[in-house]
């Protein structure tokens, strides 16, 4: 069961070439004036559309993509979650958390030049591993494949890497 009397409005506020903020917007939920500010980001790339949630309740989240400017090409997710169609909140994603001060195994090797797609409601990050040594334009590490789940945590989302899978 799908609604689709709701929707979001983004709107980027370029601040140069290679930054931007951008406001997301709720249109058909209850809570209609929240904002969600996402400050000093990348520049939007792709907008995916998918229930990829534990039990595919029949909302379906928004991941907004960007991907930065320069020689790594770095792929970043912004995902927005329905909360039963009554509110919208922002996804927690770890790997982007700097305050936790981790060091990602699932993430040893990537320099960027990622692929960020959604294949039969499920979402996946696909990108070459470098290994150290390697040139920018020679990655020995072979091929990572990364698949996201999102999973309700103490009233929020969060999306984890639920299977991590070498290709070659």
């Amino acid at each position: 069961m799908f609604n689709f009397d709701q929707s979001f409005e983004i709107k980027e506020v370029n601040k140069g070439t290679c930054i931007s903020d951008n406001h997301i917007s709720g249109i058909g939920f209850a809570n209609n004036s929240r904002i969600i500010k996402v400050e000093s980001a990348d520049p939007l790339e792709a907008f995916l559309v998918a229930d990829i949630d534990s039990d595919s309740d029949g909302f379906e989240e928004l991941y907004i993509l960007t991907r930065s400017v320069g020689s790594g090409s770095y792929g970043k997710i912004i995902g927005i979650t329905s909360n039963k169609g009554k509110s919208f909140k922002q996804i927690y994603i770890p790997e982007y958390d700097n305050s936790l001060n981790l060091n990602f195994e699932y993430l040893i090797g990537y320099q960027g030049h990622d692929s960020i797609y959604v294949k039969n409601e499920k979402l996946y990050r696909q990108f070459l591993v470098f290994k150290n040594g390697n040139s920018a334009n020679n990655p020995t590490g072979g091929i990572r494949k990364l698949e996201y789940r999102l999973i309700e945590y103490n009233g929020s989302f969060t999306l984890q890497v639920d299977v991590k899978e070498n290709l070659s």
